[in-house]
């Protein structure tokens, strides 16, 4: 556990926290009443490390960012973050994929940018202010999941290259989705829906 005085844990090399489904790593805050942004979060440099660093049924709860991770040196998987800021931030990857990513009671569940070639699938939401964001990304996929309870925006993109959506519920008391200055697809049962526009909102 952690301290509620901000603290930050930094990997500039390689972390091996692989958990399981009945015992898994959990990174806290320590506060007496915990709370979101009770500590930075996990932050992941990019590195030339040999070795990948590995998260793997992890949860982080309290933090302003539960993960920022910075280039493609990392394999996440059932990964959940609570009551944080951001669950995750994924910035500049290439060709990764990540699976089985879950967030409860964050402002923003996940978090792409400037990422190439990247698929995240597995994903559920629920109660976050926005499930997903997708900023500045080309060839994202974003398949296979369930973002519930939204309170603003199930999903906002404003990528740059073609973004891909499908196989997936979105429940939002406001927006489902929220699309920017981009061609998208969004893939429906029987088909395809093929958007490109400089603003539309569902």
């Amino acid at each position: 556990s952690f301290n509620a005085d901000i603290c930050e844990f930094v990997v500039e090399g390689t972390l091996i926290a692989c958990g399981t489904s009945d015992e898994p790593i959990m990174f806290l805050s320590q506060a007496s009443v915990p709370g979101k942004g009770d500590w930075d979060g996990i932050r992941f440099t990019a590195t030339d490390a040999q070795e990948k660093s590995c998260i793997d049924n992890v949860i982080v709860s309290g933090a302003d960012s539960g993960l920022e991770v910075y280039g493609n040196n990392i394999e996440i998987c059932n990964f959940t973050a609570r009551y944080c800021n951001t669950g995750l931030n994924i910035i500049t990857a290439s060709g990764s994929v990540y699976n089985g990513l879950g967030f409860e009671d964050c402002n923003v569940g996940l978090k792409a940018d400037s990422t190439t070639n990247c698929v995240f699938c597995g994903v559920t939401a629920n109660n976050c202010g926005t499930g997903a964001v997708f900023n500045n990304n080309s060839l994202l996929n974003f398949n296979n999941f369930d973002l519930r309870n939204t309170v603003n925006t199930g999903i906002q993109v404003i990528d740059k290259n073609m973004t891909v959506i499908r196989n997936g519920v979105i429940h939002s008391v406001s927006k489902g989705m929220s699309i920017g200055l981009i061609a998208i697809v969004i893939c429906v049962a029987g088909g395809m829906i093929y958007v490109r526009r400089d603003k539309y909102e569902v």
